[in-house]
């Protein structure tokens, strides 16, 4: 630490910044001490999040140096669709930060990544809040309170995104600095467009969002100010928008791809809006009361219905960082703005429905309001909001601090007063804060188990294939606390096989990306098999489903099956185990925590038979009453020249002769809940190179279930052939076949 005579001071030099970087780095050590010591191993949390997070970072430098191309899409998840990356927090610049530790293990990347976060978070805080303060000791307390906050750790063992957030503080340095029309206002420029683009993808992109909101409410503070009006007269407007504009050419590799997707954000569900806004929005008790990862916690467990286990809803503000941020603003009246900006972010992160406690407040004139203030939307999760909260509050702690300076001319047992106080307040935060039960936060990868080990040799395999990993599905049963864990584990295996995996998990997934297990139906089943220990898969076609299944993995050219033995208890495996060994037969491998099943010997006797493949999203499974009779039907939804459409793709066998058609006959069962409704059943056909609907058979069903029947010529083998039912006036149909003439 500095000397006495720098306390107050207009500058400091480089050793006094390393100084404050070293003790924050020894303080995440202890704090962080079992990741440190078992660096190679530990993992930042325990959920399904701990998982992905290490794929993004591996997958950046993957994207990045091994296959050359866009990191924000990626066909090694949700094959063969593939999945879009670009809501995801990959945090793009930290992994690449990282890259050399990863060459190592993927693991230490992670934890280096951390450590270094949280270091240099409180750095970041630390020189934003000298410049305001002006006082050594009182800008490491605002670094220390904003750095290792309870939602920083909170985020820290969830969201890679969260991980990076010292870059906030330095970007609102760069801009005060401009607002202030200080010298250097170029270097002032770079430096803001700088910081904007690595808040952005060191962190998250909903940083790069705050900051500007940030930027806006501070101008706009700014101009009420009578002594500032001549803000309007001068370049400080003109540097901003070209340190913007700079700042969004540097990062036009993430922020083109992000506007590219706007209207996905802007036309978001209001139901799916709502849910993620409820799920993490901040309750007002909650920034009094110790989040679940803190030890103290057991002091509060009646409190727990404001957690509901999710991380986003802590906000603790820390009694200490309360206490001092009062005594900072009953002292120096230059720390209201900063009040101001606190109470506004602090608001924002309520999210549109302010809960205190278990009273909800419902206000349509917020709600509104809320929605409309600029950002809010592409930012969607208010507990974001904590962060410029935190931002505030630490450096309102850091006026508390200051004003605590003139204990400087005190000594207390031969002990500089100001500097014991400054101790004191330190190690009660850290104790009040931050009493983590690492035990239950981490988790142990061991990439050298059996399953581990059989990933890494998939790697080793010179040919393309992809993987299936079962369950496939979450598990949203009421004893499932994490319902993504097992497909988040097979997301985590895709780094060590660099094999493509038929599903997988991502955040904020979409329903297109499902339509490639939807259609398969061991998928399905042993989803089915998780909720009531049965092989169950309903379809608009009644066919054999292994067949189903054995044919659509070949097309997603499917090396391997692997189920997680974890996942089923024994009768539940020994059902899905027995299944898989009738069609692929006896295992590959069998370890503690898997069974793997190689596809070879089933790919043999594909198209022998019928196989059809319904396209789910344009049916709607529905129960009609008809003659007091609930009858279980498949109604096609999709519009379609005046009719509602259900298609299917249908691979007839390979024919014997030399004809490249199978003459074939078509029966279903048809109901219509009125009189008469008219059912055309057509097929995609080539004519003169043109592909066209050609009708197949029209049929009227009534309000009986009746069996119809058509023919038609069906291409056989890998072509497949496209059949569409046409309906109109609200008939089912069900139980589908194929057969040859």
């Amino acid at each position: 630490m500095p000397k006495e005579n720098t306390l107050l001071k207009c500058a400091l030099n480089r050793k006094q910044y390393f100084a404050a970087f070293a003790v924050y780095l020894l303080i995440t050590l202890v704090l962080f001490n079992q990741i440190f010591f078992h660096i190679f191993t530990y993992a930042p949390g325990s959920s399904s999040q701990t998982y992905l997070n290490l794929w993004s970072l591996w997958w950046v430098n993957h994207a990045v140096f091994s296959m050359h191309q866009n990191i924000w899409h990626t066909n090694l998840l949700f094959f063969p669709i593939g999945s879009n990356l670009i809501f995801q927090n990959l945090s793009p610049l930290g992994a690449i930060l990282v890259m050399p530790f990863q060459l190592i293990n993927n693991v230490l990347a992670y934890n280096i990544l951390l450590l270094l976060s949280f270091a240099l978070s409180g750095l970041g805080m630390f020189i934003f809040s000298f410049y305001i303060l002006k006082n050594y000791y009182a800008a490491f307390v605002s670094g220390l309170v904003f750095s290792f906050s309870s939602f920083h750790i909170a985020a820290a063992y969830n969201n890679l995104g969260l991980l990076a957030i010292e870059w906030v503080p330095i970007a609102l340095f760069f801009f005060m600095k401009m607002l202030n029309n200080e010298k250097h206002m170029l270097k002032n420029t770079i430096g803001l467009s700088l910081s904007f683009v690595l808040a952005s993808f060191m962190g998250t992109l909903k940083q790069g969002f705050m900051l500007i909101l940030l930027f806006i409410i501070i101008f706009l503070i700014y101009l009420t100010k009578k002594n500032k009006r001549r803000i309007m007269k001068r370049n400080e407007l003109k540097y901003f928008i070209a340190a913007m504009a700079l700042a969004f050419l540097i990062g036009s590799f993430g922020f083109i791809p992000f506007l590219s997707h706007l209207s996905r954000i802007l036309n978001y569900n209001n139901i799916s809006k709502a849910q993620t806004e409820a799920i993490s929005s901040i309750n007002v008790l909650s920034f009094f009361i110790p989040g679940f990862y803190s030890s103290f916690y057991k002091f509060f467990t009646s409190f727990s219905y404001m957690f509901s286990g999710q991380w986003q809803k802590i906000g603790y503000i820390s009694y200490t960082a309360l206490i001092l941020s009062i005594y900072g603003l009953y002292k120096n009246k230059e720390s209201r703005m900063f009040l101001t900006l606190a109470i506004i972010f602090g608001i924002l992160s309520l999210g549109p429905f302010i809960q205190i406690g278990n009273i909800m407040i419902h206000s349509n004139i917020y709600y509104f309001i809320y929605n409309h203030i600029p950002f809010t939307s592409l930012i969607a999760q208010p507990s974001n909001f904590v962060i410029i909260f935190s931002m505030m509050t630490a450096l309102l702690s850091g006026f508390g601090i200051k004003s605590l300076s003139s204990l400087e001319k005190k000594k207390i047992m031969n002990i500089n007063a100001f500097y014991l106080a400054v101790a004191v307040v330190a190690v009660i935060f850290l104790i009040e804060n931050n009493g983590i039960p690492f035990a239950n936060a981490l988790t142990i990868i061991n990439n050298n188990s059996k399953t581990g080990l059989f990933f890494s040799q998939m790697n080793k395999i010179d040919r393309n294939f992809s993987i299936l990993y079962l369950p496939a599905f979450p598990n949203f049963s009421s004893n499932s606390t994490d319902p993504y864990y097992y497909q988040a584990l097979a997301t985590y295996y895709t780094s060590l096989s660099n094999k493509s995996l038929i599903g997988g998990y991502v955040k904020n997934e979409n329903t297109t990306q499902q339509l490639s297990l939807l259609d398969l139906p061991l998928a399905i089943q042993s989803y089915s098999i998780q909720k009531n220990n049965q092989l169950n898969y309903i379809s608009p076609i009644n066919e054999n489903y292994s067949n189903q299944t054995v044919l659509l993995l070949y097309n997603y050219n499917t090396g391997f099956i692997v189920i997680n033995r974890n996942a089923y208890n024994q009768s539940e495996l020994v059902n899905i185990g027995g299944y898989l060994t009738t069609i692929f037969g006896s295992p590959y491998l069998i370890t503690n925590s898997s069974v793997v099943f190689s596809t070879k010997n089933a790919f043999k006797n594909i198209y022998k038979t019928f196989v059809g493949y319904p396209q789910f999203n344009t049916w709607n499974l529905a129960y009609q009453e008809i003659n007091g009779t609930a009858n279980k039907l498949w109604v096609p939804n999709q519009s379609f020249a005046g009719f509602k459409a259900g298609l299917l793709t249908e691979f007839a066998p390979y024919s014997n002769s030399s004809s490249a058609t199978i003459n074939t006959t078509i029966t279903f069962y048809a109901v219509s809940s009125n009189l008469k409704s008219k059912i055309i059943l057509e097929k995609l056909a080539s004519v003169n190179s043109k592909s066209t609907l050609q009708e197949i058979a029209e049929f009227n069903a009534t309000n009986r279930v009746e069996r119809f029947s058509a023919t038609a010529q069906l291409n056989s083998g890998a072509d497949g052939n496209l059949i569409v039912f046409l309906e109109a006036g609200n008939a089912g149909i069900e139980n589908i076949t194929f057969s040859k003439n």
